[in-house]
């Protein structure tokens, strides 16, 4: 009885142990989170019983690769050397200085870009020097004409010998060409003048340089040429001015001579291929009669912008009739149209007969009148473009 009862109690015994052992094993072989016994928790329940906070609603995030965060090392150290520390030699008024030898390069290059100061020219003070009056020079031409005056100044320095009743010529060069502006003969009063010298001839478009001036005596030698030539020089200063062509603005002071005279008004007007003049006086606008002009007609070439003659009948004395005078042997259409850009006429004066050489003793030009043109001869010019 106690073998059966002692085999009873062994065969339960291991029906127990074997149904524990098949138990944990298949708890071991079975997912953590299947657990029938223990289900899981979702992560956003941990606060779910914690006191309302103005902080924790809006919780700080704090980015997942920052220089804090040592889960990405690569990038903390790229960062790193992106930072302001780093980046100091590009930030503005932090730059270190150059080394010393910079500095010196730099000046060395700023030395060679400055023009050093150029030498005071030196003169040759044994001949006598022409210079300009001013230190932009201008020559005056003349209204209606090729003739311009310019202003000079001769310095006889310490030239050994005398200058005076000598005569003097200038040559001036038109820019870019080898055309020359020769001025006449002028005698010289003493050793150093300012002088006022005519030009011919001179362009309007045009600019000009001095080229060279001499003086010479009046007595000739055997072969019939000049005793005595003296070269005068120029600075080189004055050599490489350009000379601005500036026309005249005419005169308006009248001679003592005219002042008690009657101011006439002339007109220049074109009747259909003809040129004629309208003479008035300019009290009464009463038309002269019996009078007579001496005249002089030039044309403004198209190409070579001279003043020349279109005609052998271009000048003369002209009747004014009844307040008119018609000039003979000009047709616009015929001399003037295809070549001329305008026409001049140029009054020497009125006349009280034909063969008179002094001016007439009761009329003169209107000097007060503004559309009147008068140059410094006292020659009325009156123009007219061609249409």
């Amino acid at each position: 009885m106690k073998y059966k009862s002692k085999q009873k109690w062994l065969i339960s015994s291991l029906v127990v142990l074997s149904a524990a052992s098949i138990s944990a094993v298949a708890v071991s072989c079975a997912p953590k989170n299947s657990s029938p016994t223990k289900p899981s928790k979702p992560k956003d329940n941990k606060n779910k019983d914690q006191p309302s906070n103005s902080l924790n609603n809006n919780p700080v995030q704090q980015p997942k690769d920052t220089p804090n965060n040592p889960t990405n090392p690569t990038k903390n150290q790229k960062e790193q050397s992106d930072s302001p520390d780093r980046m100091n030699d590009q930030t503005p008024g932090t730059q270190q200085n150059p080394p010393a030898d910079k500095e010196k390069d730099k000046q060395g290059e700023n030395d060679k870009n400055t023009s050093p100061e150029p030498a005071p020219e030196v003169l040759d003070e044994t001949k006598p020097l022409l210079k300009f009056s001013d230190e932009s020079p201008t020559i005056e031409l003349y209204p209606g004409s090729n003739r311009a005056r310019l202003s000079l100044i001769l310095d006889k320095q310490k030239f050994n010998g005398e200058l005076k009743n000598k005569y003097i010529i200038v040559k001036l060069k038109k820019d870019g060409t080898n055309i020359d502006a020769t001025s006449m003969p002028i005698k010289l009063d003493q050793d150093a003048n300012n002088l006022q010298i005519d030009f011919h001839p001179v362009v309007e478009t045009a600019k000009y340089k001095l080229d060279s001036a001499f003086i010479f005596s009046e007595e000739k030698n055997e072969q019939q040429k000049p005793k005595e030539i003296i070269n005068i020089i120029f600075s080189n200063k004055d050599k490489n001015k350009s000379i601005i062509v500036k026309k005249q603005q005419g005169k308006k002071e009248i001679p003592e001579s005219e002042k008690d005279k009657k101011p006439i008004v002339i007109q220049l007007k074109q009747n259909n291929n003809e040129l004629e003049i309208e003479v008035k006086s300019k009290d009464d606008n009463k038309p002269i009669n019996g009078k007579y002009l001496k005249f002089a007609v030039t044309g403004l070439d198209k190409t070579t912008k001279e003043y020349i003659t279109p005609s052998v009948d271009s000048s003369g004395d002209l009747l004014i009739n009844n307040g008119m005078a018609k000039i003979p042997g000009i047709l616009i259409d015929q001399d003037y149209k295809n070549k001329f850009e305008k026409v001049v006429l140029k009054i020497f004066g009125i006349y009280d007969n034909k063969t008179d050489m002094n001016k007439s003793t009761e009329y003169r030009f209107d000097y007060n009148d503004p559309n009147t043109l008068i140059d410094y001869n006292d020659n009325l010019i009156l123009s007219k473009d061609i249409n």
